[in-house]
């Protein structure tokens, strides 16, 4: 190969390169939420969900806890499957919630607990 060509030879394998790069980060891009949470799920695999984000919809049960610093714990029954989870919503989301009510909530899970990111009513 003459020194002529390298310089083009490079200027073709970098791009080249840069596309295969993006096409991998795709690929193995970890998706959030790709299976629907349901009250099972989270009590059966809640230790493997850690960190995931998903949107669940749910009606307000009652509040189990609150503390000024940390925020409240709910009790709330997903609309799309049985039973009961906790969610809490931190002290700095200034929402009232009342029993009935129903939320679409996003939601991050952190422990053995859902982390409330943002509620809207519908």
């Amino acid at each position: 190969m003459t020194t002529k060509n390298k310089p083009l030879l490079f200027l073709l394998l970098i791009p080249a390169l840069m596309i295969g790069v993006v096409l991998m980060v795709a690929i193995f891009r970890r998706e959030d939420s790709t299976a629907p949470l349901t009250a099972e799920r989270f009590r059966q695999e809640w230790d493997t969900l850690q960190g995931n984000r998903y949107t669940i919809r749910a009606q307000i049960d009652r509040q189990i806890g609150s503390s000024a610093e940390v925020g409240r714990i709910l009790a709330v029954r997903m609309l799309d499957s049985t039973g009961r989870l906790p969610v809490l919503v931190p002290a700095d989301k200034q929402q009232n919630f009342e029993a009935g009510q129903r939320y679409e909530f996003h939601v991050v899970v952190r422990g053995d607990i859902l982390l409330v990111e943002n509620a809207d009513k519908f």
